[in-house]
This record gives structure tokens, C-alpha cells and sequence, in this order.
């Protein structure tokens, strides 16, 4: 009988079967890291040996759990965990592992319900000018910057000219990734792909044209330049580049991005929100309302498919000139 036979399988085999079928439609590697870490996280706190020992009422109890007190997984995170569980029983009862799916009346909460534990904000355009300022000369103050002794934490240690040179290239890169970000709203991960092949920077305008399987949403858009960007970009793209080279070395990850923070005088959370890499986005979409872009216009430079999203999610109602607009 297969459905003996699966159903007294171990399931950690069976959770290696799944990503195995997940690694062959060609996901990140971060996608799969962070899926099969949320599947292993439900199945070790419900104490499930074997699949069809997955039940809706023991992953409830769990999460609801983990869903408790001040350091409490948040709503988001909540849903993210029954979609990955829910993938795992769905893809045992469609591939014979189980006679019927255990967990198919596990519900995933609607996105109205769940309220946000920790609010984005946006930059306003003075705060992400000196947010690049910092971007750009952090490298090599923090290498001048003494560590020890009378001076400690003054800018003073000798560099020498190599070494200097290396600072100015990772603060040039730098700055360049977070123009991109407030610029063309992509995200970090999208930057990290980007290629100098799929910038076009001898059309009027010039553009971005985006691979689809780059993309979160898979689809092959084209992003018109804001000239402050496509100047940066034509100062940075080195001679005879190969079209696959990748535009940026890195992406600043949020280490970085909180200490560039916090020398442009930001801070990281407020009354009004937090700020991270992700806060670009909502910057451009503020500003893109704030100046009186049209609302399609906005959600078509956001690429988003539901205005909503736009509105509700990308826009910072306490940046706009609410009072000139009246």
C-alpha cells in the first residue's frame, strides 16, 4: 500500500522529498533556506514524527504561542508560517503521501486582519540626501577614525593612498545602491541582480528594462531613469563592461545600512516608524504623491498590480502637504 508505506515515513524524508521538488522549479537559495526553516519550526513545535500526524488544531496552538507576549512573531510572520506548512501537506496529498491533505482547513488570516507590529516609514528628500552623503564617505571615515588611546574615536589615523582609494570605490557603490533604491523602487534583491545589460543608457529616457525571473513578481517591466540616476550610472559603468557584470559589487545589508543611518543624523525607529532598506520604496512612493503624481502613474512606477497597496502600504500620509493640498 503507498499510502502505508509514505505515511510511516520519517517525515524529515518526506520534508527532503518536497525541497527537493522546490530546489528543481529553480527558487533562491534564500527562499528555500527561510521555507524549509519555517516548515521544520512547525513540525518541531507540534512534535509531528510522521506526516499525518500535521494537524490543523496542533499548528494552531503552536503558532498562537509563538504568538505570545512583547517578542511575539507578528501576524506577517504568522501567515508566512501556514503558507509554508500548508505547501508541504498539499504537496504530500497531490503527490500520494496521504490519502487526504491534514491540513486543509488550516486558514491563512487575510491580509486586513492583521495589524503590522512595526510600521514603516519614509525618509523625507532631505533625510535621503543625507542619507547618500553618508553613504558615500562612512568607508573611509570609519578607516580613519582611531580605535584606541587619547583620540579614540576621532578622525585621525593615517590611510595610506591605496587603502583610501579602496574606501572612496565602496562609498561611490554604496551611495549608488540607495540612489537605485529611491530612484526605481526596486528591491534589494532585485539590485543585487541587476546587470549593466539590462541598463539602457542611450535612449530618451533612459530605462531599466528588467529581467522577469529577476523580479518578485516575474514580469519583464521597463523603468524610465530619473536623470540624477542615469548621470550616476553613466559616471560608474566602466569601459567596455561585459553585459552580464553585475551594476554593484554589493548591497549594503542592514548593518550597514543602520550605521549609514545613523551618521546622516536618522534614526532608525521613531513615533512614526522604522526606517530600512525596504523604507526606499515607501520614500519614492511618497514622493511621487507628494509632488502630485497621478495615482496610476504612482502604482505603474511601483509596479504594483492593486492601487491599494500602493495607497495603504507605500504611502506616508505624514510627508504629504496635506495642508497645501487643502
Amino acid at each position: 500500500d503507498a499510502f502505508d508505506t509514505a505515511m510511516r515515513t520519517p517525515i524529515a524524508e518526506v520534508v527532503g522529498e518536497f525541497m527537493a521538488s522546490i530546489r528543481a522549479l529553480g527558487r533562491s537559495a534564500r527562499y528555500l533556506h527561510q521555507l524549509e526553516a519555517r516548515i521544520n519550526a512547525v513540525i518541531a513545535g507540534t512534535g509531528a514524527t510522521r506526516l499525518h500526524e500535521l494537524e490543523t488544531v496542533k499548528v494552531e496552538k503552536h503558532l498562537a504561542r509563538l504568538g505570545e507576549g512583547k517578542d511575539g512573531i507578528s501576524g506577517t510572520t504568522r501567515a508566512e508560517y501556514i503558507t509554508s506548512i500548508k505547501g508541504l501537506s498539499r504537496w504530500a496529498f497531490e503527490n500520494r503521501k496521504l490519502p487526504h491533505d491534514p491540513l486543509a482547513n488550516l486558514k491563512r488570516p487575510s491580509r486586513k486582519v492583521i495589524e503590522p507590529v512595526h510600521l514603516r516609514r519614509a525618509l523625507s528628500p532631505e533625510e535621503a540626501a543625507h542619507l547618500l552623503e553618508a553613504a558615500s564617505r562612512r568607508p573611509l571615515l570609519e578607516m580613519q577614525t582611531v580605535r584606541t588611546g587619547k583620540n579614540k574615536g576621532k578622525p585621525m589615523g593615517v590611510v595610506s593612498k591605496r587603502a583610501e582609494a579602496k574606501a572612496v570605490r565602496v562609498g561611490t557603490e554604496r551611495r549608488l545602491a540607495y540612489l537605485i533604491a529611491v530612484f526605481t523602487v526596486l528591491r534589494r534583491g532585485e539590485i543585487r541582480a541587476l546587470q549593466w545589460g539590462d541598463v539602457v543608457l542611450d535612449s530618451m529616457p533612459a530605462r531599466i528594462q528588467l529581467r522577469a525571473k529577476t523580479t518578485k513578481s516575474k514580469r519583464a517591466d521597463s523603468l524610465p531613469l530619473h536623470p540624477q540616476l542615469a548621470e550616476a550610472l553613466i559616471a560608474a559603468r566602466p569601459a567596455n563592461v561585459d553585459a552580464s557584470a553585475c551594476v554593484l559589487r554589493t548591497v549594503p545589508d542592514m548593518k550597514a545600512f543602520r550605521a549609514d543611518l545613523q551618521l546622516a543624523g536618522i534614526q532608525y525607529e521613531s513615533e512614526h516608524g522604522f526606517a530600512d532598506f525596504h523604507s526606499l520604496r515607501v520614500s519614492n512612493s511618497t514622493m511621487l504623491a507628494s509632488s502630485g503624481v497621478s495615482p496610476r502613474a504612482q502604482q505603474a512606477l511601483m509596479r504594483h498590480t492593486d492601487p491599494r497597496t500602493t495607497s495603504k502600504h507605500y504611502t506616508d500620509e505624514k510627508l504629504l502637504p496635506l495642508a497645501a493640498e487643502l
